[in-house]
């Protein structure tokens, strides 16, 4: 518990480089995007030079988190002004423990081998999702081998051209800095990215000038969101989720008019799902017109 309770102050630390920013919205995509690319770029590496262990890990992102302490400490701006606002954290609070009685204390119905079955207050700290058990397998892969998920854990370890490694290679690693089984810790991270997500929403909504009751709303209902036609809800933590999140950091650098971060996040979401790219690729090109050509020349 405790070295879980260190990784996520390391993982988490790295956020202050946004006080560095005039626009505090603008620093949080920043040093959001920072974060991101570095644990991917982390996990990565160490898999692919075989040193993915929980020393290399930790120590590394405990520099990253000390560097950027030290850096926002020398470049904040000054004086530093956090206005809390609780009106927007009284809404995550109740977004975390409507997405974390999803797996600790559900009530209603569900699936099971003999049909559905009505549940009250039960627990079930497994993943529930078939593609949720492959991430398990190939995080537990990464972590017990210290390699890449480039093998088909799930049958004898044959190998195979995997297009979602950098996605379970990030599991794995952060699986790793948080000091969590995969067995345990997937529902976990599910947690946390659904929580993301919902978050994202309500920033996204703020920067189109959207009221902060109208924006909580909508972060609220995002949490009901389960499954579609062909994908998951935000209940369940595969591929399409943190791509979901760096769409999310594009539409909202878009709104504040930064481009390059936009562009940054949009490439880190294509890298991690490709097929994100039918929605990536309109939203930009959509952007660039409006920009770039008078509005009656497109009329």
């Amino acid at each position: 518990m405790i070295l879980s309770l260190l990784g996520t102050l390391i993982f988490f630390a790295p956020l202050c480089l946004c006080l560095t920013f005039q626009d505090k919205r603008v620093g949080f995509l920043h040093a959001l995007i920072t974060v991101i690319v570095f644990h991917l770029a982390l996990g990565f590496f160490t898999q692919l030079l075989h040193i993915f262990t929980y020393l290399t890990i930790f120590f590394s992102s405990l520099a990253f988190a000390v560097t950027s302490i030290i850096i926002t400490y020398k470049k904040a701006l000054r004086p530093i002004k956090i206005r809390i606002n609780w009106f927007a954290v009284a809404t995550f609070v109740i977004i975390f423990f409507q997405l974390w009685s999803v797996h600790y204390r559900y009530t209603g119905t569900a699936s099971t081998i003999v049909g559905r079955t009505q549940f009250e207050a039960a627990a079930y700290p497994y993943p529930y999702y078939s593609d949720e058990w492959v991430g398990v397998s190939l995080a537990r892969y990464s972590i017990q081998n210290h390699l890449l998920p480039s093998v088909n854990s799930l049958f004898a370890n044959a190998k195979f051209t995997n297009p979602l490694l950098l996605f379970f290679s990030f599991i794995a690693e952060l699986l790793l800095l948080f000091h969590l089984t995969p067995l345990f810790g997937y529902s976990i991270l599910a947690l946390c990215a659904g929580l993301t997500v919902c978050l994202l929403s309500y920033t996204l909504l703020r920067a189109n000038n959207a009221s902060p009751l109208a924006a909580a709303i909508t972060a609220v209902g995002v949490s009901y969101i389960t499954n579609g036609v062909n994908l998951p809800g935000i209940w369940y933590l595969v591929p399409y989720v943190p791509s979901l999140v760096l769409l999310l950091i594009c539409l909202t650098a878009l709104a504040l008019n930064r481009p390059r971060t936009a562009f940054i996040s949009g490439l880190l979401s294509v890298i991690l799902y490709a097929p994100i790219i039918v929605l990536i690729a309109p939203i930009l090109f959509v952007w660039w017109l409006i920009k770039h050509i008078p509005y009656g020349r497109l009329t």
